[in-house]
């Protein structure tokens, strides 16, 4: 991987957001000694970074709380003033001042909520002046609808992070079309500081693994409902090549966050995808996942239950149509994945992307998936002409448009073996 040139790097990096993905972040910079001022609006948050970041590294000291004042609101902040080695870390005071010299780089990781978002980033704007680049972690909203009403909107960029972020080495480097390309380079090179691999993608709902990821695990809640056993989902999700069961990596985003993200992919997209039920009734129970020690599984010590865990069981009992499935094994893979590819189909029609092989790569990195042979020739041995046919009769019954791409490239790559 290249060395960024020295040019291109800030001399503060400033995240904005504690939560579970904002502490993974964290960890993410503290791991390759690259120092980072974090801030949240709860101070209940912080503690809880504080807490998690201090288990991660048990020599790290903690300082005290100082407040920044961003706006119209308070910014409670802690600095994670790290040295070329690890273990001297620490969290020391930070003034109240703006950044030194140099240029700030800020990542916020709030909420999926687009007028929070856009306020911030104004917000943002004003306080460090045009110099900063900001970097947003929203995992579907497209930037140049988070741009709206910024004075600088070519020193905005998406830079997007993937759970469990130490594991995944991608980062999307999201391009909205008033970017300056200078903002680009110091997003790319910043990740590549952080020791990952920068994709970047086009400005679309999603980008490129949130929006294959969406109708994946929509479809995975709509078979639960259905009535197939959460061990059958996980049977078939890592038969295909995926890293866990679709249910924990809801747990591992958020059911919130997936709540959100979902909804921005059906308002986008709303005649390729069918709400699920289910995931507004576990946001309703509180039950958020992995985060919090519940979801559709409880967590202890670092450890997935193996079952759902009981409350989790009450709240889908409530949405499901049927007590068992007489779905196949192929059926089950069918439903779960094949929205995968008119997806990725999709985005190679529409230049989200320019290749297959970068989809390769975001569902690889990005989403961990573990075949050897990729996840374009996971489907190889239903053959072409078998998933056009799934195809076509899934666009019949859904209002489903393109695959054309994927097809023609999928006999094209089987030609060359």
């Amino acid at each position: 991987m290249p060395n960024p040139s020295a040019e291109a790097l800030p001399s503060e990096i400033i995240l904005i957001g504690a939560g579970a993905v904002g502490t993974e972040i964290a960890a993410a910079h503290l791991n390759v000694g690259c120092g980072v001022r974090v801030c949240d609006v709860s101070a209940e948050a912080i503690e809880r970074l504080v807490s998690d970041i201090a288990a991660r590294f048990p020599r790290l000291s903690v300082g005290q709380d100082a407040q920044l004042r961003l706006g119209n609101g308070n910014l409670h902040s802690r600095e994670l003033a790290v040295a070329s080695d690890l273990c001297s870390c620490a969290f020391d005071r930070v003034s109240a001042s703006s950044p030194t010299e140099g240029f700030a780089l800020v990542i916020e990781s709030i909420s999926e909520n687009l007028m929070a978002k856009q306020a911030l980033l104004v917000d943002l704007q004003a306080w460090l002046g045009k110099r900063a680049v900001l970097c947003s972690n929203t995992s579907t909203i497209p930037i140049h609808r988070l741009t709206a009403g910024l004075a600088n909107p070519q020193k905005v960029c998406g830079m997007h992070f993937f759970m469990p972020v130490l594991e995944r080495p991608l980062v999307e480097v999201i391009a909205p079309g008033l970017a300056d390309p200078a903002t680009l380079r110091v997003a790319i090179a910043h990740v590549q500081r952080l020791q990952k691999t920068a994709l970047t993608v086009g400005d679309s709902p999603g980008f490129v693994v949130n929006r294959i990821l969406a109708p994946y695990l929509n479809e995975a809640m709509r078979l639960l409902e259905r009535g197939v056993a959460p061990e059958v989902l996980q049977d078939a999700a890592l038969g295909f090549g995926m890293p866990m069961s679709p249910l924990e990596l809801i747990d591992l985003i958020g059911t919130r966050t997936a709540f959100d993200a979902g909804r921005i992919y059906w308002q986008a997209f709303p005649q390729r995808l069918e709400p699920a039920s289910v995931l507004a009734g576990m946001v309703k129970a509180k039950l958020l996942g992995r985060f919090a020690h519940r979801g559709f599984y409880s967590y202890e010590n670092q450890r997935r239950s193996e079952q759902l865990c009981p409350e989790a069981s009450s709240v889908v009992a409530r949405y499901q149509r049927g007590s068992q499935s007489s779905l196949t094994v192929d059926q089950i893979t069918w439903q779960l994945f094949l929205p995968m590819l008119v997806e990725a189909d999709l985005m190679l029609l529409h230049a989200v992307v320019a290749s297959m092989e970068e989809i390769e790569t975001a569902v690889r990195a990005g989403l961990g998936f573990q075949r050897s042979d990729g996840f374009f020739y996971a489907f190889e041995r239903f053959g072409a002409n078998r998933i056009a046919e799934e195809l076509m009769c899934r666009r019949e019954q859904r209002s489903l448009t393109g695959f054309q791409v994927v097809v023609s490239r999928l006999r094209a790559a089987r030609g060359k073996k």
